[in-house]
């Protein structure tokens, strides 16, 4: 899935870029996690493509989901952050309300972590995408920590924005380019492509390792040497992200889907979902949607919709 940005995204992402390359220069022992030149300028428009396609799927900024990067004042989510000398670290990029109980009362957060990389040339399903060892590191300690790993590829990294190169520039030379960059930037827009998702137990189980100064090839023409030790995965393995988050504003006759879920009274997970006349109400996730033969949640209540309610529900959609 694509999703564009215009220049006005792109240029809050080179000022934070510029900032990082500053903050690197002038605290060089500091902490930090960075292992290209992409991370600061791709981490922000991935979080941007994310939180756009939660809203396309009809999901409220705040109230249905936050991106952490802006709650760092906020201290109903201090403990999804780490504070030290060096800075501020959050543990995940977004916390989504997806999950409710038969009730409607709301189930943990889903904790998502977004990764976002370029890449050269036309990319196939055989293609891999490059994740820091020290992320699977953090989850084979502790499993929850993340729910759901979204990848995101793009054409477009830092060095096309500009004919010059931004980390050959000193700390002074940076200060100054802040007053004038936008004067620099040559391109207006970027496309942001969603993979796919992973969770976390099958990246931990399909992540392959490579070691520190280890040479290898992800996605580029050039051979890249690692800063760090990292794993690397295959995309074709990601999972169809618009199945795992389902839209919650979609058309849906009520009394079909009361009818269908009524024929399950022991889950214990459900997903809501909102008409255009604003009614509401809650399908069961696990068993039936997610493990189903539907390719996405459009299909699903495509086959609802025009369910013969004259047959039982259940049997027609366990077959």
């Amino acid at each position: 899935m694509i999703i564009s940005l215009n220049k006005n995204y792109l240029e809050i992402a080179i000022l934070k870029h510029i900032d990082e390359l500053i903050d690197r220069q002038n605290n060089k022992n500091r902490f930090t996690k960075f292992d290209s030149d992409n991370d600061t300028f791709l981490g922000y428009l991935g979080e941007v493509a994310f939180e756009i396609f939660l809203q396309q799927k009809g999901f409220n900024k705040n109230s249905d989901f936050v991106r952490l990067d802006e709650c760092k004042l906020n201290p109903a989510f201090k403990k999804y952050f780490t504070f030290n000398s060096t800075g501020t670290y959050d543990s995940c990029d977004f916390l989504l309300k997806l999950f409710f109980d038969k009730d409607g009362k709301n189930l943990p957060l889903l904790k998502i972590d977004v990764k976002t990389q370029k890449y050269v040339g036309q990319y196939t399903a055989d293609w891999q995408f490059s994740v820091n060892s020290n992320t699977i590191s953090k989850i084979q300690k502790n499993i929850e920590r993340i729910d759901l790993f979204v990848f995101i590829f793009s054409k477009i990294g830092i060095d096309d924005c500009f004919d010059f190169k931004l980390n050959k520039l000193n700390v002074e030379q940076l200060n100054n380019l802040k007053n004038d960059y936008q004067s620099y930037i040559k391109i207006n827009s970027i496309d942001l492509d969603i993979l796919g998702s992973m969770s976390p137990k099958n990246l931990i189980n399909l992540a392959v390792p490579f070691e520190k100064d280890e040479i290898f090839r992800i996605n580029n023409l050039k051979p890249y040497i690692t800063h760090s030790p990292m794993h690397r995965i295959t995309i074709k393995y990601l999972e169809n992200i618009n199945k795992i988050i389902p839209s919650r504003t979609i058309d849906y006759s009520q009394k079909n889907v009361n009818l269908y879920k009524n024929n399950f009274p022991d889950e214990k997970k459900f997903i809501k979902i909102i008409n255009y006349d604003n009614n509401y109400d809650f399908l069961p996730y696990n068993k039936v949607y997610l493990n189903s033969q539907f390719k996405d949640f459009q299909e699903f209540i495509h086959k609802i919709n025009n369910l013969n309610t004259n047959r039982n529900v259940n049997a027609k959609y366990k077959q």
